[in-house]
C-alpha cells in the first residue's frame, strides 16, 4: 500500500539513502516529497518531473531553466498560474514565447507578450480570447480598453470599459458613455447611461440623438 511505501522511504531518509527514499516516495503518491529529495541530491532530471507529476510547475520552471531546458520552462511557468512575466521568457524569441503561452492557452500573456512586441492588434485579439478569465476587478479591463482606443475600436473599447468591475469603476463606464456618444453610438450611449443610473446623462443623450421619448 501507499502507507508502506511512505514508512519505507521514511526509514530510507534515516538512514540517508535519499535515492532510495525519493524513489519510495513517488511509489506512494507523494512527488512533493520526492522532488525536494531528488534536487537536494542534484538530480534535478529526476526532480523536475516529480515536481511536474505533483504538479508542482513553478519549482518545475525554475529547475528547467537550470538544465537549459527554456522552452520546457516557459511551458511549466504558464502553467503554474503565476501572472507576472519574468526574464525567463527574454531567453527566447518573443514569437515562440508567444506561441508557447497560446499552445498552453494562457492568451493573457499571450497578449501581454505581444503588446510589449509592439504587435497591438495581435494582442487586442489575445486579449478578447483571454476575457472569460479576466478579472473584471484587475484593471486589466481598462488598460485594454485603453489599447483598443489607441487603435481606434472604440466598439471593442467601450466593450471593456463596460465590463470594468473594479474600484473606481464609475469613471471607467463614464467614459465609455462618452465614448460612444463621439461615436455617434446614441442607443449604445444612452443604454449604457440608464444602466448605471447616469439619469441626467441619459436625458442629454436622448435629445442628442433625437429619441426623447426613451428618457
Amino acid at each position: 500500500t501507499r502507507a508502506k511505501y511512505e514508512d519505507a522511504a521514511k526509514l530510507a531518509k534515516l538512514v540517508g539513502d535519499v535515492e532510495k527514499a525519493a524513489d519510495l516516495y513517488e511509489q506512494a503518491g507523494k512527488f512533493d516529497f520526492a522532488a525536494h529529495l531528488y534536487e537536494n541530491s542534484g538530480n534535478l532530471v529526476k526532480a523536475v518531473e516529480a515536481y511536474e507529476k505533483a504538479e508542482e510547475f513553478w519549482p518545475a520552471s525554475r529547475i528547467h531553466e537550470r538544465l537549459g531546458n527554456i522552452e520546457e520552462a516557459i511551458r511549466a511557468y504558464v502553467r503554474s498560474g503565476n501572472t507576472p512575466i519574468p526574464e525567463l521568457f527574454n531567453k527566447i524569441h518573443i514569437e515562440r514565447a508567444i506561441e508557447i503561452c497560446e499552445e498552453c492557452g494562457d492568451f493573457f500573456k499571450a497578449a501581454e507578450l505581444c503588446k510589449k512586441a509592439g504587435k497591438h492588434q495581435k494582442a487586442l485579439e489575445f486579449y478578447k480570447r483571454a476575457l472569460p478569465e479576466l478579472n473584471k476587478s484587475s484593471g486589466a479591463l481598462e488598460d485594454v480598453g485603453k489599447l483598443a482606443e489607441k487603435l481606434g475600436l472604440i466598439e471593442d473599447a467601450i466593450n471593456f470599459y463596460e465590463q470594468y468591475e473594479g474600484a473606481g469603476c464609475c469613471p471607467i463606464r463614464e467614459r465609455a458613455v462618452k465614448l460612444a456618444r463621439k461615436a455617434g453610438l446614441g442607443e449604445r450611449a444612452f443604454n449604457i447611461a440608464i444602466n448605471n443610473n447616469y439619469i441626467d446623462e441619459a436625458v442629454e443623450i436622448a435629445i442628442q440623438f433625437g429619441f426623447s421619448e426613451k428618457a
